[in-house]
């Protein structure tokens, strides 16, 4: 079914990396034409990245993306095609972990060149879970990841780790009320040290915590700019968690520099991002200050922590057409994307 559904996608749908906005497309065979490129980790430097896509396979590159290995083939623990959600990397690219709907959590600490199948508490003799999003601190040692759930439940739980994915903690079924039970979570970030954590929920609420998961606090509160449940799609989180940027779909786009106390709805106040739009992933700087995110047809930059943002199908003849952007990845110091159809 898996197999039929990569071939029906790699027909119909269109990938295009950037690295400072060039296309990079027909640089390397091993990615050459259509995929459904669904999540795309980089190191600190851009020199590293990391690629899955919904249904296929997960590709590595050293190169800032010129150049690819197809790790689905290199490595027997993810060779099989999957329907892949997520992917995080450290700071140095070394250490990995990703994410497949119905199916396993997987880390790497050698780049990519091998794999290891994570058992997660509660998850039974199949291990199978819809994952939906994985975050990692600077080191690789603390991840975070949320499952949005599968067809025989109402939602997933939400899951942190000390160790680099060898022991986990299920945070859902803690004593932490505010967080308990099934929710469709959807994002999850976290800051450069790990004590900071920011998630979102489908159809529900943003939450944060900065005690690396042990707590939480519901920051949708009435009063907010984001009171109330939203269609949430990606949260992001600059280095020290004081700055965050979530986006919902067929919805508006947030900031705060407050680590969530308070928050801005930008869709109100520039006009190059005003109004309802499908937002699909956004990501940000080490510092915050800068910012890039998509929706359904655009790709948007910002150089002031999302006051004002520039439309980058206007400026830019590589992003011109019109494209259906899924996911999108920054370096540190902002100066290197990579973004993915």
């Amino acid at each position: 079914m898996v197999k039929k559904f990569c071939s029906i996608l790699i027909m119909m749908l269109a990938v295009f990396l950037l690295t400072g906005f060039f296309e990079v497309q027909n640089a390397d065979l091993i990615i050459a034409g259509n995929r459904n490129w669904q999540s795309i980790a980089m190191s600190s430097d851009g020199s590293k990245l990391a690629a899955v896509t919904f249904g296929c396979h997960l590709y590595t590159s050293a190169d800032g993306g010129k150049t690819w290995i197809n790790r689905s083939i290199d490595d027997f623990t993810i060779e099989e095609e999957k329907s892949w959600r997520s992917i995080a990397m450290s700071s140095d690219g070394s250490r990995l972990a990703a994410v497949a709907d119905d199916d396993h959590l997987y880390t790497s600490t050698d780049g990519g060149v091998t794999w290891i199948k994570r058992g997660i508490p509660g998850s039974g003799s199949g291990e199978d879970k819809g994952w939906e999003s994985v975050a990692m601190s600077s080191d690789g040692f603390r991840l975070a990841a949320v499952d949005y759930g599968t067809l025989a439940s109402y939602g997933g739980h939400l899951y942190t780790s000390t160790d680099g994915g060898v022991t986990w903690t299920d945070r859902s079924s803690s004593d932490d009320s505010v967080i308990a039970g099934e929710k469709r979570w959807i994002s999850i970030s976290m800051s450069s040290d790990g004590s900071k954590l920011a998630a979102v929920a489908f159809g529900g609420y943003l939450y944060t915590s900065t005690d690396s998961g042990t707590t939480w606090i519901d920051r949708s509160i009435a009063g907010s700019a984001i009171e109330g449940e939203k269609t949430w799609q990606s949260i992001a989180m600059s280095s020290d968690g004081s700055k965050l940027a979530a986006v919902t779909l067929r919805g508006h786009l947030y900031t705060s520099a407050d680590s969530g106390i308070t928050w801005i709805d930008r869709s109100t106040s520039d006009s190059a991002i005003e109004g309802n739009k499908e937002w699909n992933s956004i990501a940000m700087s080490s510092d915050g200050s800068k910012l890039a995110a998509v929706d359904d047809d655009h790709l948007y930059t910002s150089t002031d922590s999302g006051i004002s943002w520039i439309n980058r199908n206007v400026t830019d003849y590589a992003v011109k057409k019109l494209k259906w952007w899924r996911t999108i990845a920054m370096s540190s110091d902002g100066s290197k994307l990579a973004a993915g159809v």
